[in-house]
């Protein structure tokens, strides 16, 4: 029987968010890298996407502002958002 490996990563936590344009760009923190990510529209399809740099998350903003602001229907709950729900329905 192998070892068992000890998981060495943390939770995710939620930081405070950022306003571009009155757009709110999501802010998380990482558990396992500690890397800072950025939920804002991706270029595509503008569905909500995650970017590793907060410059690159406000251009998307605006080129998702130039094109009219259109709304993305998310049919599920992103992480953020799931914990976000949980921590209201316990409050």
């Amino acid at each position: 029987m192998k070892p068992r490996v000890k998981y060495k990563g943390g939770p995710s936590e939620i930081q405070e968010s950022v306003m571009v344009d009155d757009y709110e760009i999501k802010v998380l923190l990482h558990g396992n890298t500690k890397q800072l990510l950025y939920r804002a529209p991706r270029e595509e399809d503008f569905a909500p996407c995650w970017f590793m740099d907060l410059q690159t998350a406000k251009n998307h903003v605006l080129k998702w502002k130039e094109a009219g602001a259109p709304v993305v229907a998310v049919t599920e709950l992103t992480t953020v958002e799931s914990s976000t729900v949980l921590k209201q329905e316990q409050d």
